[in-house]
């Protein structure tokens, strides 16, 4: 029986909100202090997963949605001392899935971007098949909580010597050393 979670304040990294991934689904990945609200909210539902849909025994880690970041230590904001939770669906979201503070919807990219913090809804739900033993997330709603330092590559900036100044342009001609292509 799946379990309706509530992430509060956690960071959003990877979101494909309002365009499908590569395997077809729409997602995000939620960044969480250990031993914040979220933490302890998502290890009791993972708890109540296990005993009621996998006879109390929790499946490995690999198999578990809730992973420590150090698995993604590479990557901008996955630090020391906090954990992730990766959530999709297959399905697009409605209008009152993704909104803002005020609860009216988010229409486009832009105000959901990775490193800025979120209030998430997932529901965590078990696996038990043919594929293994896992405890799953799907990604209910996502609502914008507070801007956050931008995750992932930033624009590069332009150093005073990567041009040269340029003299006027006098006339439409090509310029010198122009080639043709056509």
């Amino acid at each position: 029986m799946a379990q309706k979670v509530k992430l509060s304040n956690v960071r959003l990294a990877f979101p494909n909100l309002f365009e499908k991934d590569q395997y077809g689904r729409y997602g995000a990945t939620f960044i969480m202090p250990k031993e914040s609200p979220a933490h302890k909210a998502m290890q009791k539902a993972l708890r109540g997963v296990a005993e009621a849909d996998l006879k109390g025994k929790m499946p490995t880690p690999s198999s578990v949605c809730l992973k420590d970041s150090s698995e993604k230590a590479d990557y901008a904001g996955f630090e020391e001392g906090t954990l992730y939770v990766s959530a999709s669906r297959k399905e697009a979201f409605k209008p009152n899935q993704i909104i803002h503070r005020d609860k009216t919807p988010i229409e486009s990219e832009g105000v959901l971007y990775p490193g800025c913090y979120v209030n998430a809804v997932i529901n965590v739900w078990a696996q038990d098949n043919n594929y293994g033993k896992k405890i799953n997330a799907e990604l209910v709603g996502v609502q914008f909580y507070k801007d956050g330092d931008r995750l992932g590559r930033g624009s590069t900036n332009i150093e005073d010597d990567d041009f040269d100044s340029l003299p006027d342009i006098e006339d439409s001609s090509e310029p010198e050393g122009a080639e043709a292509y056509f």
